[in-house]
């Protein structure tokens, strides 16, 4: 097909094949078959069930500078304690296997994507050639699913047409998957079906043409040609090694009901529960031991709430050091309101009443939260007294203008009409001004400091 001078090529092209096997080598499709009908029966009962039980969300995303909802309909599911974060939004998984000692016990509608997960994991070491079975490296494990699911028809969305190629409108523009491993694999398994076999919300729709497609281009080359393959209901897809960072995909859409499973290895080391949480708790012994220094009479009180004990209380050295400790705890502060309860509380109502893994989790941290706010406070107090050292109140100055910069984004995002347009149990939970020990806006603290 040529379109302004950009070529793409459908598998009924002469040149479709030598055009895959060498610019697309890595992207492997395979049918229904190789994988076990148990499974696919699995598969399609729990996306109908995270469809019907209300799991599946249109996502608020930022693309440049605009906030904008995603066509489709999705939902993160993976190991327990994991996140995903795209395009300015963090996605916390719903865990697809149960916790050690079965805190937490799973469901059947997560677990079953994980039976889903293992297979594809085998095919991927499969298929990269590993001779073990199942030998599992970056490159051919998935730690999480993206679950995506869009209905053309029935939810009447206007999507917009594919600009350079005229594939046809898309599900999902062009992209590469953001934050992943280093030279990990993806995996995504197809479900698509006309309305003959299922019945959604007790309304059979009606038969349509099974016409998704996956386009691939080589990323900022237009000579390369782009190609276009049919997705057929059942079918997977494999981008191997690095074919997501040397590429880019979209999703064209059909005229039917479509489900995917996206699976992939997501970042551990920044985007887990257990980082904030170390984070947190070493942010915790820093302002302890810092009020340790400044203001001993007030340890007990807040003692009671924290876990720190006096034997544990770091020993500054010297007055560089107690200024790098409280960078350090206020640089956590910062981090755990911005990155993870207000990326928690953005997302609703609803999302958080679904989260029942997470409540406890994101209770934990708001905790740690509240006591850093009430701790800077007081840190804060001690420098206007003229009490802390030159380079503490600088500290602070340089802490809490980020926070400020920080805080003001967020507020400026609340307000965007994007979130007016939501149902309400999906718009932004928002932290009321009693909560902030200082105040939600700081520009009256920063201006005390700086006339010290």
């Amino acid at each position: 097909v040529h379109s302004q001078k950009l070529l793409y090529y459908l598998p009924t092209h002469l040149r479709f094949i030598s055009v895959w096997s060498q610019s697309y080598s890595n992207f492997i499709k395979e049918g229904r078959s190789l994988i076990p009908s148990a499974i696919h029966d699995q598969i399609k009962q729990s996306l109908f069930s995270l469809l019907l039980e209300g799991y599946l969300f249109h996502d608020v995303i930022k693309i440049g500078d605009q906030y904008t909802s995603t066509s489709v309909r999705r939902t993160l599911i993976g190991d327990p304690y994991l996140t995903y974060r795209y395009l300015d939004l963090r996605l916390f998984a719903y865990p697809w296997t149960s916790t050690p000692n079965n805190q937490h016990i799973t469901q059947p509608k997560f677990s079953n994507l994980h039976t889903l997960n293992i297979q594809l994991q085998n095919r991927a070491s499969s298929l990269l050639g590993f001779n073990q079975s199942p030998s599992f490296t970056t490159a051919s494990t998935f730690n999480l699913s993206l679950v995506n699911y869009l209905d053309p028809i029935q939810e009447n969305i206007n999507l917009h047409s594919e600009p350079y190629y005229h594939m046809g409108p898309l599900a999902v523009g062009w992209h590469k998957d953001q934050n992943l491993e280093q030279g990990s694999s993806v995996a995504v398994y197809s479900y698509s079906y006309d309305g003959e076999e299922e019945i959604v919300n007790e309304v059979e729709t009606e038969k349509k043409k099974n016409d998704w497609r996956i386009g691939l281009k080589v990323a900022w080359d237009v000579k390369t040609p782009a190609l276009a393959f049919p997705l057929e209901s059942g079918e997977s897809y494999y981008m191997l090694r690095d074919f997501n960072e040397n590429h880019q995909h979209c999703v064209v859409a059909g005229s039917c009901p479509r489900f995917s499973s996206t699976h992939r290895l997501a970042t551990r080391n920044t985007d887990t529960f257990d980082f904030i949480l170390r984070k947190c708790q070493r942010a915790d012994l820093l302002y302890h031991s810092l009020l340790s220094v400044h203001r001993p009479d007030l340890l007990d009180l807040f003692q009671v709430e924290s876990k720190v004990k006096n034997e544990s209380f770091l020993v500054f050295a010297t007055e560089e050091d107690v200024e790098d400790g409280l960078a350090e705890a206020e640089g956590v502060h910062t981090l755990v309101e911005m990155e993870w309860l207000r990326q928690y509380w953005v997302q609703g109502h609803k999302h958080a009443l679904l989260q029942t893994f997470w409540t406890p989790l994101i209770t934990c941290l708001a905790a740690y939260w509240s006591r850093f706010e009430r701790l800077t406070k007081i840190f804060v107090e001690e420098c206007v007294k003229g009490i802390g050292s030159h380079g503490e109140r600088h500290v602070l100055i340089a802490s809490l203008s980020e926070r400020q910069q920080q805080r003001g984004k967020w507020e400026r995002r609340y307000l965007d009409r994007i979130y007016s347009q939501l149902a309400p149990e999906r718009q932004p939970i928002k932290l009321e001004p009693v909560a902030f020990a200082l105040s939600l806006d700081l520009s009256n603290v920063l201006m005390t400091l700086r006339q010290r």
